[in-house]
């Protein structure tokens, strides 16, 4: 596929990162549509974006290292929920992860009442190209995209989210 200026930028990104957070000894997870690309193991479309899962008792060292390697770390919108990034133009958003009482992984905030599907953080690295990463696995992404708009904080289906959905089931199926 031929990618956009963002898509290129972000991949290099993505590179940057991984480099920087492995400095800092941080385990971070890939989601959204950089995920489904990682686990299809070919970029599928442009990306508008980089999402990806830290732990929050990491988000200062994560903060630190990203800034150390050049990306601005503007105030967040929602704090306790996330830490977003800037550089070259592009986001990273880094969406934290806690255990709620129960000892489920969810996230705090708005999405504090639901919790991450069993096993969503457990999978091997993924490879693209030259870039190994983790990314959250199928089951969780396609959870993710299933319960959306079942959520107070969600919003309805897009068409880019069926085609999404799809694409994880036929992902899940070669799997």
């Amino acid at each position: 596929m031929d990618v956009d200026d963002a898509t290129r930028t972000q991949l290099r990104l993505l590179g940057e990162i991984r480099d920087a957070l492995a400095a800092a000894g941080v385990r971070w997870w890939l989601f959204g549509g950089w995920a489904m690309d990682f686990h299809a193991g070919e970029v599928t479309r442009d990306h508008s974006d980089i999402e990806a899962f830290v732990r929050k008792d990491d988000a200062e060292a994560v903060r630190r290292a990203l800034t150390a390697a050049g990306f601005a770390a503007p105030p967040p919108l929602h704090p306790d929920e996330a830490l977003p990034h800037l550089k070259d133009g592009q986001e990273a958003g880094f969406f934290y992860l806690v255990e709620d009482e129960a000892g489920r992984t969810i996230t705090p905030g708005r999405w504090a009442d639901w919790p991450w599907a069993a096993g969503a953080f457990d999978g091997p690295p993924l490879r693209l190209g030259d870039l190994e990463l983790h990314a959250m696995s199928l089951d969780g992404l396609l959870d993710m995209k299933l319960n959306f708009p079942k959520h107070t904080h969600g919003a309805p289906l897009r068409e880019k989210d069926v085609a999404d959905i799809e694409r994880l089931r036929a992902l899940a199926a070669r799997h």
